[in-house]
């Protein structure tokens, strides 16, 4: 099995995010946009991304449970930090001990670095670990989604939950919460969530 893997992250157009929250209107869950309202829906969830809106509901906020493709993850990132401090050491001057961590990052190393058959199992929960974290789920810039690990190392049992009303209401509570934070954050727009949906939505709908 060759890797093939290339991650470019998904993000939003500052200037389109601001727009898109001044428009959302959340008692209807859909965008004013000129003249008309534009709804979002789980089924559009479902339509965009091919993922089922039936099934199972996925929890956000259980308990994290630690699994073997976490405790991989955790080691690789702690391997970069101290290659990196140690190359600044090398170099001298820097003051600064702090590296920052990107955890999808090193999902995509490990993806290709058990790409093997003989690793076909690990390599399955690792990629769809990488998925929920990098595309569906992101949270900030590279972070891990620890509250999907679970579902990502029970690879047989994902088709049973319906993941496109779980990348719809992450997405909703994301503009809900941005919606109300508006008159304090000013232009400074940032939220979780599959954010290219929206404008693929608003965009290629209107």
């Amino acid at each position: 099995m060759v890797p093939v893997l290339k991650y470019c992250s998904f993000s939003m157009e500052r200037k389109l995010a601001l727009a898109l929250v001044k428009a959302w209107v959340p008692r209807r869950r859909a965008f004013w946009v000129g003249e008309r309202l534009i709804s979002f829906s789980v089924f559009d969830a479902a339509l965009m991304t091919g993922m089922p809106a039936t099934g199972e509901r996925v929890i956000f906020d259980e308990e994290h449970v630690t699994t073997e493709i976490g405790d991989l993850v955790r080691q690789r990132v702690h391997e970069v930090e101290q290659q990196e401090l140690r190359r600044r050491k090398v170099r001298g001057g820097a003051k600064e001990n702090r590296v920052y961590k990107n955890f999808v990052d090193a999902m995509v190393y490990l993806c290709e670095r058990y790409a093997g058959e003989e690793h076909l199992q690990l390599w399955q929960k690792m990629y769809a670990w990488f998925v929920l974290s990098g595309v569906f789920f992101p949270q900030g810039l590279y972070a891990a989604a620890w509250e999907k690990e679970r579902y990502a190392n029970d690879v047989a049992g994902m088709s049973k939950y319906a993941w496109a009303e779980a990348i719809w209401r992450y997405l909703v509570e994301a503009l809900d919460d941005m919606e109300r934070r508006l008159a304090h954050v000013g232009s400074e727009i940032q939220f979780n969530g599959f954010s290219l949906l929206l404008q693929v939505r608003v965009i290629f709908m209107r």
